[in-house]
């Protein structure tokens, strides 16, 4: 009963998704260990939806940089920033091949 939503314009200065997820070894519980509850899928499909649909004709302020999370128990949101990892090896090498 929750869901993340996220954005990675990454235009140079800003993080990527291996910034985000940069702890891949840490395990942690999948959608076929503990399911997928429809209601959630329809609710962040459609944020998702929206946020593209902004991007794509270019009005609002979209959430690039940032990760929307939804908690369906609380029926709380949140929106956090996410930090460029320094030492991002996706990151760091797309700076350095776009100022050759």
């Amino acid at each position: 009963m929750e869901g993340h939503v996220a954005i990675f314009l990454n235009q140079g200065d800003g993080p990527c998704y291996q910034c985000l997820y940069a702890d891949s070894e840490t395990h942690q519980e999948t959608c076929s260990e503990t399911g997928v509850l429809s209601s959630t899928v329809g609710i962040i499909g459609s944020i998702q939806a929206q946020e593209a649909l902004k991007l794509i004709v270019g009005m609002g302020t979209i959430i690039d940089g940032s990760l929307l999370l939804m908690d369906g128990m609380r029926s709380e949101w949140q929106k956090m920033a996410i930090t460029k990892g320094s030492d991002c090896p996706i990151c760091n090498n797309a700076i350095s091949k776009g100022s050759t």
